[in-house]
């Protein structure tokens, strides 16, 4: 969908089946270009379905990476990311895989301080 994100980020789909009378489609081995998130490619899962959701709201199209150990760095400043990556319609978000949890390390003067764990978090451009 156009609008929803400030830099390009788009998929390339494997090859995948369009059922014409439903609403939604999910595609596997999808490749996600994203480098405003992530320097490199993300193999997953994309979701879409329509819907008349302003592009603000828009929960879709989903992006679900396969791999639930992606490291970021200092994704805000003296706060760590690791666990697997998402998109939700404009939303860049980490997530967990079924049996895991993603974790945020907050740390000052390189000690960690605390660390959350859960299923998924929003990354927004500001707290």
């Amino acid at each position: 969908r156009e609008g929803q994100l400030d830099k390009e980020v788009y998929a390339e789909l494997g090859p995948w089946t369009l059922q014409v009378n439903q609403t939604n489609f999910k595609a596997d081995s999808v490749t996600l270009f994203a480098t405003e998130f992530y320097d490199e490619p993300l193999q997953g899962v994309l979701e879409e379905r329509v819907s008349s959701v302003n592009l603000k709201d828009a929960r879709f199209p989903k992006f679900t990476s396969y791999r639930d150990n992606f490291v970021l760095e200092n994704i805000y400043p003296d706060v760590h990311f690791k666990g697997g990556l998402g998109v939700a319609g404009a939303q860049f978000y980490g997530t967990a895989a079924d049996s895991a949890l993603a974790a945020l390390k907050f740390t000052y003067k390189l000690d960690t301080v605390l660390t959350l764990k859960g299923r998924s978090f929003i990354f927004k451009d500001s707290l």
